[in-house]
């Protein structure tokens, strides 16, 4: 999908480009037009616009900022058939001295495109022409086509066609602001505090669901009383509610108010059922709580595990697929219980050795060992 009214001069530039460049394939015509591109000059202080004109002006002058070569870019990818998006991040930033720490900040922000190919997926490219070593050609975008002999008949023979390799299975990602290290990577070049740390994101990335699944059975094997159903619902909604990085305040708030925000979130705002399991949920736990003898409480045709599963569904819903992958993968619930657990061991380590001194020091104070 292209914009409508869009100049001609746009479906020119772009034909002119792969046919100067002989680009045939859809992965030839990428690299013609990263090559044009990156002829031209990166100025962050040329003025801005939205409209045809602007398009032109840039196109005429190549001379703008990573916005425009990205959105160009892409845009002429589709105009000759090749599917595109533009993806916006950060580049990697100024190292700080004497560490192997960088800063980036809101100065670092960078957008670059993204084109489909069949068998390798979405693949970035580097059309901006910056020369401050903050950004660098993919290894497999770091190619050239060239203009190819055209045989008697008119097409274009079989062997005078340039064919760079695109990686098969998934696409190659790079950094937040697209920058690649090289055109490889040795596991001599990768410290081994960065192994360890990997091996410990990928523990974590392992765990944590499991973490999280094993808590929420704990909670309802637990809950033996309507009381204890109705906290362990309660508690339940909290961690889906930090989960999927909303803002919960069920632990500081009373049940009430802390309902009364998740509503006025609009998080709920079209589904009726959930609003009203939320309701009901809201009151068990306010019952659960301020009873006068909370453990001889019995509902009436109400099950909190099924209304915080119809909150859960519903908030899951209302977020982007990011979030629910985040709290499905990684949930960051599963961090307070670690600190929690970690306290615990800590208490019982510190205990332990209070308990060994004690009965160190018994003979020397002369008290029977």
């Amino acid at each position: 999908m292209v914009p409508e009214n869009l100049p001609a001069q746009v479906q020119e530039t772009a034909n002119q480009i792969v046919t100067t460049a002989g680009a045939v394939t859809p992965y030839q015509k990428a690299l013609a037009l990263q090559a044009w591109f990156q002829a031209g000059t990166y100025d962050i202080t040329v003025k801005t616009g939205t409209d045809a004109n602007a398009l032109v002006t840039f196109l005429n002058n190549r001379r703008g900022f990573c916005e425009q070569f990205a959105a160009t870019m892409a845009l002429m990818a589709r105009l000759e058939g090749i599917p595109a998006r533009v993806d916006v991040g950060f580049t990697p930033g100024t190292k700080i001295a004497n560490s192997d720490s960088y800063l980036v900040t809101t100065a670092d922000a960078h957008a670059w495109p993204e084109l489909y190919f069949p068998g390798a997926g979405w693949l970035r490219f580097e059309p901006t022409p910056r020369a401050d070593g903050q950004t660098s050609d993919p290894a497999y975008a770091d190619a050239v086509v060239g203009p190819q002999p055209v045989s008697s008949g008119g097409g274009v023979p079989n062997d005078a066609i340039v064919k760079p390799q695109i990686p098969s299975g998934r696409a190659v990602g790079g950094t937040a602001g697209g920058k690649t290290a090289g055109h490889g990577l040795s596991l001599s070049k990768v410290s081994v505090g960065w192994l360890i740390a990997a091996l410990v994101v990928l523990i974590g990335l392992l765990i944590s669901p499991a973490v999280r699944f094993a808590t929420r059975r704990r909670r309802w094997t637990a809950a033996d009383t309507e009381a204890a159903r109705a906290h362990a619902a309660w508690d339940e909604l909290g961690d889906d509610m930090r989960d999927l990085g909303l803002d919960w305040r069920g632990d500081s708030d009373t049940p009430r108010r802390a309902a009364a925000t998740l509503v006025a979130s609009r998080r709920l705002a079209f589904d009726v059922p959930a609003q009203q399991a939320l309701s009901r949920l809201t009151r068990a736990e306010e019952l659960a709580r301020y009873a006068a003898r909370p453990d001889e409480l019995r509902w009436v045709d109400q099950d909190p595990r099924t209304d915080e599963k119809t909150v859960r569904q519903a908030l899951f819903t209302s977020v982007s697929r990011t979030r629910r992958l985040r709290a499905r993968i990684a949930p960051p619930s599963t961090s307070r219980i670690a600190s929690s657990a970690f306290g615990w061991v800590a208490d019982g380590l510190h205990g332990a050795r209070v308990s060994l001194a004690t009965r160190l020091r018994r003979p020397f104070d002369g008290r029977e060992g």
